[in-house]
């Protein structure tokens, strides 16, 4: 099956954009082959589908994809450098995630592995994009690079005394080497924000998120360390709270300037 290439496209984007999309199917969601007849192999498919099997890339037989080995790294890198793109424009630069999506769809595209490895150690590592996705780990994350200072840590490695503005809320503390976690998921078609995931209780995160929204800590919110032992103690606003170092762990915090060890 072919279709008329896209002019908006080049073939090697498109061929990114599938295996985005069957490194999604088959890796989150366990569907072991997809048909060539789904909306959104379709929607970018042209020569881009035919080019990957030649590569060696995916196998099709009658009428199914499935990733090979190779593939399947492919797929991993493309969703996160996209999922890391999106957490820069969130993160580092204010871009509200919806507002951020086209530009992290174009980053996808051009930025290279170790650029791609630069912008997560200074993002320190994160294991979710900002719609709660996973993000694939890198080489950088396995290591613990700390090649540069990240720009949002979680609010258990601030000090007594620092002060910072709330980035996001994560639904698992911060992974020591390979991150990664469920979150809530949005299709193939949607943002485009798929990735793998290291499997955890479910329904854990949320209620963790929950808990700590239903304290009044939001991101864009400023928050205060006053203390860290035994309990973390914080100043949001007018309210002091006490948190334990795992809810602590999931409050990631944009550091003020000057406030940096």
């Amino acid at each position: 099956m072919r279709l008329e290439d896209s002019p908006r496209e080049g073939l090697e984007q498109r061929k990114e954009h599938i295996l985005h999309t069957l490194y999604y199917l088959a890796v989150e969601h366990g569907e072991s082959s997809v048909s060539v007849d789904h909306v959104e192999i379709r929607r970018h498919n042209g020569e881009a589908l035919h080019a990957l099997e030649d590569e060696g890339v995916v196998q099709i037989d009658d009428g199914r994809v499935r990733l090979t080995t190779t593939g399947e790294q492919l797929g991993a890198d493309a969703v996160r450098r996209h999922r890391l793109a999106e957490r820069l424009m969130s993160d580092v630069l204010g871009i509200p995630a919806d507002a951020g999506e086209y530009i992290a769809g174009e980053m996808e595209h051009i930025v290279c592995s170790e650029l791609t490895d630069s912008i997560c150690t200074l993002l320190g590592h994160p294991s979710e994009c900002p719609h709660g996705n996973p993000i694939p780990p890198g080489r950088c994350c396995q290591e613990g690079a700390q090649a540069v200072e990240t720009a949002v840590i979680p609010l258990s490695q601030m000090k007594a005394g620092e002060k910072g503005t709330i980035a996001y809320l994560s639904s698992g503390p911060v992974a020591q080497t390979m991150p990664g976690r469920h979150g809530r998921r949005h299709g193939p078609g949607a943002g485009r924000s798929q990735g793998p995931s290291v499997p955890t209780p479910q329904g854990r995160g949320r209620r963790r998120v929950a808990q700590l929204t239903s304290l009044g800590l939001f991101p864009g919110e400023e928050v205060e360390v006053l203390q860290t032992s035994p309990v973390f103690v914080v100043r949001v606003g007018g309210t002091m709270l006490a948190l334990d170092r795992d809810l602590a762990s999931c409050i990631r915090v944009r550091r003020s300037t000057g406030e940096r060890a």
